[in-house]
């Protein structure tokens, strides 16, 4: 029953959020955000180095060379970076 006392809360937080969203554009570390952020409403623009980084490879220059204009250019709303220790 737990499960589904924090599956509800976290149904109601996405819902929540998801008029916010608005189909900004975020940024992610890896691709461990993706699905959360798409539910929410929330438009991924780094798949490439996302993509990279989760196969633990190092990103190709052209996709650090976006992400680095997307942040330069503030396109993105956010940038989501998994922690350390998760």
């Amino acid at each position: 029953m737990l499960i589904e006392k924090n599956w509800a809360q976290v149904t109601n937080l996405i819902n929540e959020i998801k008029p916010l969203a608005q189909h900004q554009k975020v940024a992610v570390s890896e691709p461990v955000f993706n699905y959360s952020l798409k539910r929410m409403g929330y438009q991924i623009t780094d798949n490439d180095f996302a993509n990279a980084v989760d196969k633990g490879v190092d990103p190709a220059p052209k996709a650090i060379s976006n992400l680095q204009s997307q942040i330069k250019k503030s396109s993105n709303c956010l940038f989501c970076k998994q922690h350390p220790n998760f």
